[in-house]
């Protein structure tokens, strides 16, 4: 039974992810996204570990820190990220 409980508690989380980002993309379905930014949006609703920053953006993407910044601004115009923190701190959240 223990075991039961527990499968169908993982499930619900699951489950629950898949609902949080079907709705993100439908909340934003009238949103032009560049592939680097479908890219790393996708990999930050599908359990980012740790802080999305500007470094990490131009890894996942293969870009220049110049380019993801670009990316990043672009998002936060469009009200899709939040800033958090300041300089060397910064990091970067998804508004839902």
């Amino acid at each position: 039974m223990e075991n039961l409980l527990q499968a169908i508690k993982s499930s619900d989380e699951i489950l629950k992810d898949v609902i949080k980002r079907a709705e993100f993309w439908r909340k934003h379905i009238d949103i032009t996204f560049s592939e680097r930014q479908k890219k790393v949006l996708s990999r930050y609703l599908d359990d980012f570990e740790g802080n999305l920053t500007s470094v990490k953006w131009a890894k996942i993407c293969g870009c220049s820190q110049d380019s993801a910044t670009l990316d990043i601004n672009d998002l936060i115009d469009k009200k899709i990220l939040k800033r958090i923190g300041k300089g060397k701190n910064t990091h970067y959240e998804i508004k839902f």
